[in-house]
């Protein structure tokens, strides 16, 4: 969901009275701003190595290679596939569930692989899968198959 939110693009706001200043540009009322999603969770100030996929980022650890409290409590606040604030999505907790459920069921019963002869990452690009943005992303890959487990 970092490398490939499920609404990569941005979320717009409307400036409101006053104006708005960030860093040196300055913003009227009324003007439409944000930020994609996607450019913050590549940012590099916020997940050391954007493009990799590193799932101990997010467990801190004082062994080595592991990520500091501080660089996991940072790429935390940067996490925000569903929004944040006041119109972040109201679905969020049952997404979390549902993907949660789906995933640990799916794993428990099937065997699963990447299917060979399909072209998987952009050529290129290091572990960035096809995304077009539509305001819902459509996917390209991974492609995997599934074969049922004899339980």
């Amino acid at each position: 969901m970092r490398l490939s939110p499920p609404v990569p693009s941005l979320l717009p706001r409307e400036v409101l009275p006053g104006g708005l200043k960030v860093e040196n540009s300055r913003f009227p009322k009324g003007t439409v701003v944000g930020v994609p999603v996607y450019a913050i969770h590549h940012k590099e100030e916020y997940h050391s190595n954007p493009l990799a996929y590193k799932p101990e980022r997010w467990i801190a650890s004082d062994g080595e290679g592991g990520a500091g409290a501080e660089d996991v409590a940072t790429a935390q606040a940067a996490f925000c596939p569903f929004s944040i604030g006041p119109r972040w999505c109201i679905g969020k907790s049952l997404a979390y569930l549902e993907v949660s459920t789906t995933l640990a069921r799916t794993v428990w019963l099937y065997d699963i692989r990447l299917v060979g002869g399909k072209e998987n990452v952009r050529k290129g690009e290091i572990a960035k899968y096809a995304l077009e943005d539509c305001f819902i992303a459509q996917k390209d890959g991974p492609m995997v198959e599934f074969r049922k487990r004899a339980l």
